[in-house]
């Protein structure tokens, strides 16, 4: 999957924070939700850190929603554009 050059590298984790806020979640309170660190989710959400795949499950359960409406809220404004993910490994 290509960049696009017209976003921002931390757009997906901003869309993560505002959606964890929404929530009244703290970074810790959403880490222990989704089993990682408070320092992971903090680097997630200042794009310093990818959003791995194969979290999504856990993410979208911890915001209550499910995998579909977390993909929708964290990706692009087009609708033809994947969120940029991380590659799977």
């Amino acid at each position: 999957m290509e960049s696009n050059p017209d976003r921002k590298p931390n757009d997906i984790g901003s869309r993560l924070r505002q959606l964890r806020s929404e929530r009244d979640l703290t970074p810790t309170q959403f880490a222990v939700k989704v089993g990682q660190s408070a320092s992971h989710i903090y680097n997630v959400e200042t794009g310093r850190r990818p959003l791995q795949p194969h979290m999504i499950p856990a993410y979208a359960a911890a915001l209550g929603m499910t995998e579909a409406e977390f993909r929708s809220a964290v990706g692009p404004d087009d609708d033809d554009e994947e969120p940029e993910l991380a590659a799977a490994s």
